[in-house]
């Protein structure tokens, strides 16, 4: 990665050793500065930004809750109502990937998985490999919006 020396502008390239904890901390080799960057590398960054995703989707009327659920985690962040324990949680995220997963195996073009449990509709998208979002509604569909943010995510 490409560097700029603050005080006399001289590029540096660094290796990723030269990375700790969100901060990149070198000598100028043209002048001998010592430079300090702090900065979110981009995994980072795109985790935090998938972690806002409930944030905005709950924001919408018809959405009862939600969570994110990491395969080899379990559950990331959840929106759901207090009335299910994070035990409920991980059980309909393990459930709800693992039937995903199962479909995609013979449909392999699936973008996305509803299920109606009584009166709720349970909408399950991957995000990454590992990442689930799973919505709850009151309603069998949402605005184009909410759909195309979703799809954008993956």
């Amino acid at each position: 990665m490409i560097f700029f020396c603050e005080d006399c502008g001289e590029k540096n390239d660094l290796e990723g050793s030269a990375f700790s904890n969100g901060k990149a901390v070198f000598k100028c080799h043209a002048c001998g500065y010592r430079n300090a960057y702090f900065f979110c590398p981009q995994e980072k960054e795109r985790h935090r930004k998938k972690d806002r995703i409930l944030k905005s989707i709950c924001c919408f009327s018809e959405v009862i809750g939600g969570f994110l659920y990491d395969t080899k985690n379990g559950v990331r962040e959840t929106r759901m109502p207090t009335s299910l324990t994070r035990a409920d949680i991980e059980t309909l995220g393990r459930a709800f990937s693992h039937s995903y997963t199962s479909g995609q195996s013979a449909y392999p073009d699936i973008l996305g998985m509803y299920i109606r449990i009584a009166d709720k509709y349970f909408m399950i998208h991957r995000v990454q490999d590992n990442l689930w979002v799973v919505i709850v509604t009151r309603t069998p569909s949402l605005p184009d919006d909410v759909h195309k943010f979703i799809l954008d995510l993956a």
